[in-house]
């Protein structure tokens, strides 16, 4: 098994279902413990437990395979501010090609192209961008060791610490047993320097990341530790510290997720914290087909920055809305918040979550936000849903005002 299929929490490319933003992103990351999809932070992720329209294509037989996988999304945003404002209406789109080749039964080649990123289906003057090749990654396995290099994911921590696609390299080493602990995984990662680091939020400095993530999963828990350096080349007093810790503890019926992230700036020798509690309760089976209800709460100091593009988008759908629409700021910095909703229905043909977030801003800025919403998620085909969002964002900076949004979104995979 490849490097990206087997780590359990992180470093990983991960196609996930996310019928409900929170049923993707909570009760996997609850019940089962691993992060969820890099799907959130685009437009929605895929689905492993949809079929592939495209087959394999086999040219020789034995171990060479090539497959082209994909999903084509279309989604139209409406929102009104009040009766005294013009709202927005607009149809966009999203294409997807992820090529993947298999060389020989321990090396593959992979890529993720997106030639239509959020554009606007018809123009009107707010066209978006066409993206570069997201992902171009090798993964292979040499010595004992798991190996990927290329443009790849570096996703830790349920995505609360780390979400991005970065050149560099992943080394791992799985199946660990140390001390009477089984199931131990220890990677190493690290970015290229200089002006190659693509690091999110570092623009215009020429920095690498460097660090290891580690990851205990025993019957009853399952922790992730994760320590990472930042080294700027131009400017030695600029560098930054990071580290994070994660424990889940996994019951029949309920889960709880406890994280702690620190950095540490030299530049202004300021240390700033982000601290994330996960509850999660499955209620019997006689009640309307399980259904589960989930509380997640953060508190984030004002100098507190994220390793690598890391989010609160996995707090809950609110956190993470498609390109247009209002969504909770989900930094983290300088305030407090949380998360309530409850999952009905998980055969996952339908869902429907309804679900209520604040967060109290601490900055000078002072604008505390207070969101709620319906999410209904219905499958269309094998390889299609229909996802329907219905929300409201109040702002203090907007007085008396809320916004009205309502989103449909479609995905097709192939």
């Amino acid at each position: 098994m490849s490097l990206m299929t087997r780590l359990p929490l992180s470093g990983r490319i991960r196609e996930k279902f996310t019928g409900c933003a929170v049923a993707g992103a909570l009760i996997v990351g609850f019940l089962l413990g691993i992060g969820t999809t890099a799907s959130h932070a685009e437009t929605v992720g895929g689905s492993q437990g949809m079929a592939q329209f495209l087959p394999e294509w086999r040219p020789y037989g034995g171990t060479l395979r090539f497959a082209l996988h994909g999903d084509y999304q279309i989604f139209e945003i409406g929102k009104v501010r009040d009766a005294a404002q013009t709202g927005l209406l607009r149809l966009q789109h999203t294409l997807t090609f992820e090529p993947d080749v298999q060389l020989t039964d321990t090396f593959r080649l992979h890529a993720r192209w997106r030639p239509l990123n959020n554009e606007a289906f018809f123009f009107d003057g707010a066209q978006g961008h066409t993206d570069r090749v997201q992902r171009a990654f090798f993964e292979a396995k040499a010595v004992g060791l798991d190996v990927a290099g290329g443009r790849l994911p570096l996703e830790f921590h349920n995505l609360y610490m780390a979400q991005d696609d970065v050149l560099g390299a992943l080394v791992a080493k799985n199946n660990l047993s140390i001390f009477s602990l089984p199931n131990i995984r220890v990677l190493a990662f690290g970015t290229a320097s200089g002006r190659f680091h693509e690091l999110e939020g570092r623009a215009g400095r020429q920095v690498g990341l460097y660090g290891l993530d580690a990851v205990i999963d025993t019957m009853r828990y399952i922790t992730e530790a994760t320590v990472g350096y930042l080294h700027d080349e131009d400017a030695p007093n600029r560098e930054e510290r990071h580290g994070g810790l994660s424990i889940t503890r996994i019951q029949p019926r309920q889960s709880t997720s406890l994280r702690a992230f620190g950095n540490w700036n030299q530049v202004n020798d300021g240390s700033g914290g982000l601290f994330i509690m996960e509850h999660s309760y499955v209620f019997p089976a006689e009640y309307l087909e399980r259904p589960t209800w989930y509380t997640n709460a953060f508190y984030g100091t004002r100098d507190y920055r994220s390793m690598a593009a890391g989010s609160l988008k996995n707090l809950g759908f609110l956190f993470n809305q498609l390109n247009l629409a209002p969504q909770l700021n989900n930094t983290g910095v300088d305030a407090f918040g949380f998360a309530t909703g409850i999952l009905l229905g998980r055969s996952r043909d339908f869902t429907v979550t309804p679900e209520f977030s604040m967060v109290f801003d601490q900055s000078r800025l002072n604008n505390d936000q207070m969101a709620g919403g319906i999410r209904a998620q219905t499958r269309l085909m094998d390889t299609s849903f229909l996802r329907v969002d219905l929300t409201s964002l109040h702002q203090s900076i907007d007085r008396n005002r809320t916004q009205y949004a309502a989103s449909a979104l479609i995905v097709y995979k192939f």
